[in-house]
């Protein structure tokens, strides 16, 4: 943007009656820069007045965006001291030297930082410790209250009718579960978050449980009546009457026979009379279900739940974050302005509020009283943001708060006006997106909506809305925008679909012309964003996500991770899996996910672990990349084990593009090693349990990467070339099940279950049904209007639908009639010069182990100890030997001893002392007993602890009454030996209850039998 905020247009007077700004924007039409010009001009004239700079407050929605501001004010404050008019430049180097001087008072914040400014300045007022914890997660400690709930109903009958009834009501429209503490925490969480949202109590009707039985019963009485009076019915009618005798009613409510004329009663009038009666009874049975059961018997719980959780969380000193602004509503119902601004020890007169559209009503009714006093003494508040763009009402968010606005600050002067110069996109992508979203067509396209959604709030939001045909930018000529639809009979046929169009499309094309940090990919849900960024990786395509900026949700550390589960617990099958068939394995080995998924599903019953089995099938992937650290785990600490794996399965060669997530990894295993949590089950536990945002990796710079990311998370946002390859409106999916909906009443909500079933018998659920449909469909379209306008360059869009006219994507119908191709593609890519690139991360791809830093020269250890490294390999030697021999019969040794022979011959090893060896436990009257025997033998038999932990047995008998393993040492006799075997002994125990269990160690270098 080239306009500046000091033209002809500034004025240095003060304006003398309170003024009231409302400005309504269009996405890209420079909004914050809209609000950080006024807060400069505030400024000014604030300083020409005498006054303080610490009397203006700008109130952004994200700190991201407060931090930007702060830094848009400081940057055009020094251009205007090193380069206004005189008058104006000794003004502006005054307030940055101020500003900088006493930078804690420049307050520039989102909203709910500032209501926690007041929070924390009143905390003792509010019963809290001068520095209160503040707690993000609510859960635990809720969870804690509903079992303490729980445990006291037996003594408390108020509470245990309360249960009884909310058990009743809950069977009424849902079904039971087993896990009903689960469900029950589920709707305590849901009231308390709406309540804090909301700012207003729960309002609490009588409970009509009784009322509910006496209704059901009435019911039952009426139509087994009316079978009898008229034995010949419709057979759906007969149905319906037969549901509502053995008392099924919420069956009976989904009959399409409640509205349908009944002829066969025409000739019956006083069995019609109990059919109207039935109908009647049956709107009384819906409201109760659907207000009474909850409103009573749900928030009388809710209340005691709510009451136990607020002295929990003063008692420990806890604040919840969702609470601020309810905490600050109702400080500032007790204390009055003035005595809330000296608390803080600061007041306002100017305030700015960037995104207002966003803003929820509490955080409203929050500062409405602050506003209210800095109005009422010739202050000012300035509000800009665009109701298009109002996507949050599931934070408590309401898309009618311009029009609220404006009626509540008549009283003062108020001035509105509305941006439209776009500057973000190019020409044809904002023509686009004025056909797409023209009055015109989103009245044809509420045409083809059910019914019941409105479409006279969606309009008037819509209205006025278009960009001015000339862009803002100076380049903004050109603009292209591709849509297509992708049809597919299911989800999977869909997805495969717009996964073929996609890769090519940025593989081929865009990444030819474009840098991939230029590509972002946005979706509604984070599962398609999770799916995306997976295809993106398989391709080897740099990406950068919500999924891989949190540790625990990157796909490559999950194989590294499930790698680790299997070290730690080989007989756990699942971690093997997911590991084998995980990117990394895949790109270092060259095998196939579905080749591995069609050997996983051919394996035999009763086969052994699966890694036994994949270490058959292919033993040289085996050797090369699994077999060492299955052996050295529990030897090897962490963050070398780690480092180890890394470089064998050659990611820093294949994933260069992901290096801060595998640095990120080691960091954490050192960290554990410096806690001196060393052991990979400890670990693994740490990434288990470890708040999952202490895992999301902070770049210091833009990453050369694709952005996946949510449209929700791409708001204020914009990028060259923009993907949507799940672009979809489903508004009449809204409705599906119950939910909650609520009704206003004075400063109390009143919360009722909805279903569309009850909806059919009461009219006030049919009312609430439309409005809150309308609202929900305008909240939706808001979310599609901000993905089509992030695009700077390109805009290409993907409308999957399904083959079935009845699911059809109604997003489809805003582009039907238009074309599929708008403008010529954009400039081919310019690579950015050396000295230009960001950060970038200086490592090689390899990392030289930590121990070949600390010696002058790598030895091996034959060289250092060869009597010891002999001893060694020898042991290994005979242990793979004598694992190839079973239960021996007599007249065999030779046989035996000659294909022995051969596998030893095979892996080039000396057989003369092997043989030496053989001989000896064959023929020795203290051994040969272990190999001449009538009891089941196993040889390296893995058996697991309870915990999880595998053991490997040299040699184990099982006979009838007795149990025998033995373990071979080559080396000297060394006490943990003796503890060996002794575990090997408590583990059999555990399995052969009724048998003895002994246990032997044969010291094969002086052939020594040691009974344990």
């Amino acid at each position: 943007m080239t306009d500046n905020p000091w033209n002809s247009s500034f004025s240095p007077q003060i304006k003398s009656p309170p003024h009231v700004f409302l400005v309504r924007s269009s996405a890209g039409t420079g909004k914050t820069f809209e609000l950080t010009k006024r807060f400069l001009k505030t400024l000014f004239e604030v300083k020409q007045k005498q006054g303080d700079f610490t009397t203006l407050i700008a109130l952004t929605f994200t700190n991201k965006a407060a931090d930007e501001m702060r830094q848009k004010i400081l940057i055009e404050l020094k251009k205007i001291a090193l380069g206004g008019e005189r008058e104006v430049r000794e003004i502006a180097s005054s307030l940055l030297q101020e500003i900088i001087k006493n930078y804690s008072d420049f307050h520039i914040s989102t909203i709910d930082s500032f209501l926690l400014s007041i929070l924390l300045a009143s905390s003792s007022e509010l019963g809290f410790p001068p520095i209160p914890q503040i707690s993000e997660n609510v859960r635990p400690h809720l969870e804690e209250v509903v079992e303490e709930l729980l445990e006291d109903l037996s003594q408390d009958k108020e509470l245990e009718k309360h249960l009884e009834n909310f058990l009743l009501s809950y069977s009424l429209t849902r079904t039971l579960s087993i896990r009903l503490k689960d469900k029950m925490l589920e709707e305590m969480k849901t009231l308390w978050e709406k309540e804090k949202e909301r700012g207003f109590e729960l309002l609490q009707i009588p409970e009509e449980g009784n009322r509910l039985h006496t209704l059901t019963e009435e019911i039952q009485q009426l139509a087994d009546e009316i079978l009898k009076e008229v034995p010949i019915l419709d057979e759906n009618f007969s149905n319906l009457l037969e549901k509502l005798r053995r008392g099924n009613l919420k069956q009976a409510m989904r009959s399409r026979k409640w509205d349908s004329e009944i002829p066969e009663l025409k000739s019956k009038p006083h069995s019609l009379k109990k059919w109207i009666l039935i109908k009647k009874k049956m709107r009384e049975w819906a409201e109760l279900v659907a207000f009474h059961s909850e409103g009573g018997s749900l928030v009388g719980l809710f209340r005691e739940t709510s009451r136990r959780l607020e002295e929990k969380a003063k008692n420990e000193g806890i604040i919840f974050l969702h609470t601020i602004p309810y905490l600050v509503n109702k400080f500032l119902e007790t204390y009055d302005v003035p005595q809330a601004f000296f608390f803080l020890g600061e007041k306002f007169h100017y305030y700015f509020i960037d995104e207002f559209q966003d803003t929820s009503i509490l955080q409203w009714s929050t500062l409405y009283p602050l506003l209210e006093e800095a109005l009422a003494e010739g202050g000012e508040l300035f509000c800009v943001g665009d109701t298009k763009q109002a996507i949050y009402q599931f934070r408590g968010g309401d898309i009618t708060l311009f029009r609220k606005t404006k009626e509540e600050m008549e009283r003062f002067v108020l001035a509105e006006d509305r941006l439209t110069k776009n500057y973000r996109s190019k020409k044809y992508i904002l023509d686009f997106v004025n056909a797409v979203f023209s009055t015109e067509n989103l009245s044809k396209w509420l045409k083809e909506l059910p019914e019941e959604i409105e479409g006279k709030d969606i309009l008037e939001s819509y209205q006025g809305g278009e960009f001015n045909p000339e862009p803002g930018r100076d380049d903004g000529e050109g603009g292209y925008v591709e849509w297509r639809i992708i049809e597919g009979a299911n989800r999977e046929e869909r997805e495969e679909k717009i996964k073929e169009a996609l890769i090519p499309l940025i593989k081929e094309d865009l990444l030819t012309r474009y840098l991939p940090e230029d590509i972002a990919i946005l979706t509604r849900k984070n599962e398609e964003g999770a799916l995306v960024t997976q295809w993106l990786i398989e391709n080897n395509l740099p990406v950068i996500s919500s999924q891989t900026l949190n540790a625990k949700e990157h796909i490559l550390l999950r194989g590294i991770i499930e790698f680790l589960r299997f070290l730690n617990k080989p007989t756990d099958d699942l971690p093997f899996v997911s590991f084998i068939t995980s990117d990394i394995f895949l790109k270092c080995t060259g095998l196939k996910r579905q080749e591995i998924f069609d050997w996983l599903q051919n394996l035999p019953e009763g086969r052994g672990y699966i890694y036994r089995e994949f270490q058959k099938w292919v033993p040289h992937l085996w050797k090369k990349y699994i077999d060492y650290f299955y052996k050295s785990a529990g030897f090897l600490p962490v963050y070398d084990l780690v480092a180890r794996i890394l470089k064998v399965l050659q990611v820093w060669e294949n994933f260069p593009h992901q290096t801060p997530f595998f640095l990120f990894l080691l960091e954490k295993a050192k960290e554990r090693e410096i806690e001196g949590e060393n052991t990979l089950d400890s670990f693994l536990q740490f990434w288990d349990k470890e708040d999952p945002k202490n895992f999301l990796i902070h770049l210091p710079y833009t990453p050369e990467a694709i952005r996946v990311m949510t449209i929700h998370a791409s708001k204020g946002l914009e990028f060259p070339v923009v993907i949507l390859p799940f672009a979809t409106l489903e508004p009449g999916k809204l409705t599906h099940g119950s939910r909650y909906v609520w009704e206003k009443k004075t400063r109390k909500f009143l919360p009722f279950r909805y279903s569309r079933d009850l909806a059919k018998f009461h009219p006030k659920l049919n009312h609430l049904e439309r409005e809150w449909r309308s609202q929900e469909t305008l909240s939706e379209l808001n979310v599609f209007y901000v993905s089509l306008t992030r695009a700077r360059d390109e805009l290409y869009i993907f409308l999957p639908t399904s083959s079935k006219e009845k699911q059809k994507n109604l997003a489809i119908s805003l582009f039907e009639g238009k074309p599929e191709i708008w403008g010529v593609k954009g400039r081919r890519k310019e690579e950015k010069k050396e000295e230009e690139r960001e950060f970038t991360f200086p490592l090689t791809g390899k990392l030289v182990p930590w121990e070949k830093k600390i010696v002058r020269e790598e030895k091996r250890i034959e060289t250092l100890f060869p009597s010891y490294s002999e001893t060694l390999q020898k042991g290994e030697t005979i242990h793979r030997i004598l694992s190839h021999v079973g239960k021996v019969k007599e007249g065999e040794e030779n046989k035996i001893l000659s294909n022995l022979e051969k596998i030893t011959e095979k892996e080039g090893e000396d057989w003369t002392a092997i043989k030496d060896i053989l001989n000896k436990l064959l023929h020795d009257p203290l051994t040969r007993k272990w190999f001449y025997t009538e009891g089941e033998v196993f040889t390296e038999k893995e058996v697991c602890d309870q915990e999880g932990n595998l053991f490997r047995m040299d040699r184990l008998i099982i006979g009838e009454k007795t149990v025998e393993v033995i373990d071979y040492k080559l080396e000297e006799e060394h006490p943990h030996h003796l503890a060996q075997i002794e575990n090997y002994k408590k583990l059999l125990a555990g399995i052969f209850p009724d048998k003895e269990i002994k246990g032997y160690l044969v010291y094969l270098g002086t052939f020594k039998v040691k009974e344990v």
